[in-house]
């Protein structure tokens, strides 16, 4: 997935500091910002998982060769959340 091009439009927010969650290490601190097709299903799967825009996890545990990656969210109470490759490709943060 393309990192940092500007895309912009009405507005667009200029996506120059987001990466996917798919590139981020175990033990990354991230705050996830927007989803990069935003297509309505996957913005209601995320919110039903607790993942809104601006929610700050940790990258506890990836799967190697394209397997999930283990995400603790961080809030009242921190829940771990297994996120496929797909989507954590479409997942841009920014790190914390």
């Amino acid at each position: 997935a393309p990192v940092g091009r500007h895309q912009r439009g009405v507005g667009q927010i200029e996506r120059t500091d987001f990466e996917p969650l798919a590139a981020m290490e175990t033990g990354t601190r991230v705050a996830f910002r927007q989803v990069e097709d935003e297509d309505p299903e996957r913005l209601r799967y995320l919110k039903s998982l607790g993942l809104v825009p601006m929610v700050e996890m940790v990258v506890t545990d990836r799967q190697p060769f394209g397997g999930p990656i283990t995400v603790r969210v961080e809030g009242k109470e921190s829940q771990e959340r297994v996120i496929g490759e797909e989507l954590a490709s479409c997942m841009l943060v920014e790190r914390r």
